[in-house]
């Protein structure tokens, strides 16, 4: 019992660090940006709600990075002078707003 309102809480810490990584992105698709952006701006989100952001919370913001290239909505690279990893590009707006509505975030479209 209390290891599945310990994975549900998982899950839900998990949810909510997805939820916040698109609006980041939303917010920044027309900016270069690296990697470690994404994970300055969650920890710093995760300090004003006074949770600890532990080790293997990178390897989960990681995965969702991984899941957002696969569904091919991030591409690696900004530029031909910043074209690889740690450097990321928004390269579909239109499924990353849909991603959005499937999550039900209330996002305004801005372009």
């Amino acid at each position: 019992m209390i290891e599945e309102v310990i994975q549900l809480s998982q899950a839900d810490f998990t949810q909510s660090i997805f939820e916040q990584i698109v609006h980041m992105l939303l917010a920044w698709r027309n900016t270069e940006l690296q990697f470690r952006d994404i994970i300055e701006q969650i920890v710093e989100n995760t300090k004003k709600e006074n949770a600890v952001f532990k080790n293997e919370d990178y390897i989960m913001v990681q995965d969702i990075v991984k899941d957002l290239l696969a569904r091919g909505i991030l591409v690696l690279g900004s530029n031909q002078d910043n074209f690889s990893w740690a450097w990321l590009r928004v390269t579909d707006t239109h499924a990353l707003f849909r991603l959005a509505e499937e999550l039900k975030l209330s996002l305004k479209k801005t372009d």
